[in-house]
């Protein structure tokens, strides 16, 4: 899990890396943030779902998603990251958790201001 917070931090001293929005990214592809840039949910999107995660179902419906509401693929991926980690006995880091709570609420407030300006 550390891995994340040490590229970041190799990027910038090693690499000269100055973005910092970059360096936000790669510092969370693994457990997210909550209220990650667009540019970090990418890179935590392409880093969960890429292909050699396999090519199973549930992964394919979290892809297309990623290309139709980063959000909801964001909060979804880390739900799916949940399952995996609880049937496999492993800990969970808290930050996963509030990440996943984090853009589920977002999908929900995005949810209801819709359905109230269709009505």
């Amino acid at each position: 899990m550390l891995h994340a917070d040490v590229s970041a931090i190799v990027a910038r001293d090693t690499f000269g890396v100055k973005d910092e929005e970059v360096l936000q990214a790669i510092a969370n592809h693994t457990l997210g943030r909550p209220g990650m840039s667009l540019l970090s949910c990418i890179v935590f999107l392409a880093d969960s779902l890429e292909s050699g995660r396999g090519n199973t179902p549930e992964l394919e419906a979290l892809r297309q998603t990623s290309y139709q509401n980063l959000y909801q693929a964001v909060w979804l991926t880390c739900d799916y990251s949940l399952k995996f980690l609880l049937l496999s006995h492993c800990l969970i880091h808290p930050r996963t958790i509030a990440t996943r709570n984090w853009f589920l609420e977002k999908v929900k407030i995005r949810q209801l201001l819709a359905q109230r300006h269709k009505n």
